[in-house]
C-alpha cells in the first residue's frame, strides 16, 4: 500500500512533456553497470525496414572471463516498457551483466525505436536486424563467441512480444 501510494506520486509521461522528457527521467534513475564489462554497438538496419535506412543501437554485457576463456554463446535480450520507455542503456545493466556471469554467455541487448515516434513494425524491424548482425561474424566476434555458439532469445514485457514476433519472423 505504501508503495503503491508512492507510485501513484510518480509523474505520467503526458504531465512531463511527452516521451523524451519521461524517457531521460526514467533512464537517469537506473545506476549504469560496469564499463570494463560493457560495449555498446551499432549496426546496419537497412533490408529490415522499408523506406529506412540508419543504425540500430544495441549494448552487450561480457562475463568476468578467465584467461584463454570465451562465453559459450550469447543471449540476445529484448527488454520491457510497453513499447513506449525502456532502454538497452542503463534499465537492465546490473541484471543482465549478473545474467552473463551467472550464464557464462555475452548478453546483447536492443536499444529498438520506441512509439509513439516510430510506428509499428519499427521496434520489430530493429529487432531482426540484431538478430542477424548477432549471427554474423562480426556480431558474433563481438560477442566473443565462436561460430558454433547458441544464441538464444528473451525479452519481458513489451521485450517479450518482440521476442515471439522475432521467432515468427525468422
Amino acid at each position: 500500500s505504501d508503495v503503491i501510494a508512492e507510485a501513484e506520486k510518480t509523474p505520467r509521461m503526458m504531465e512531463l512533456g511527452g516521451a523524451e522528457i519521461y524517457r531521460a527521467m526514467r533512464h537517469a534513475a537506473f545506476e549504469h553497470g560496469d564499463s570494463e564489462r560493457i560495449l555498446d554497438v551499432t549496426f546496419d538496419r537497412r533490408g529490415f525496414s522499408e523506406n529506412e535506412c540508419g543504425q540500430t543501437e544495441a549494448r552487450f554485457f561480457f562475463p568476468e572471463l578467465r584467461e584463454r576463456s570465451s562465453p559459450r554463446g550469447a543471449l540476445l535480450h529484448l527488454h520491457g516498457g510497453g513499447f513506449t520507455a525502456g532502454s538497452a542503456r542503463g534499465q537492465n545493466d546490473e541484471r543482465l551483466l549478473r545474467h552473463a556471469a551467472n550464464c557464462n554467455m555475452s548478453v546483447l541487448s536492443v536499444e529498438y525505436r520506441l512509439s509513439p515516434e516510430h510506428q509499428h513494425p519499427a521496434a520489430l524491424q530493429d529487432c531482426l536486424a540484431a538478430a542477424v548482425y548477432l549471427d554474423s561474424a562480426a556480431g558474433r566476434t563481438a560477442a566473443r563467441i565462436c561460430e558454433s555458439a547458441p544464441l538464444l532469445l528473451v525479452g519481458e514485457s513489451a521485450g517479450g512480444t518482440l521476442a515471439a514476433s522475432l521467432l515468427v519472423k525468422l
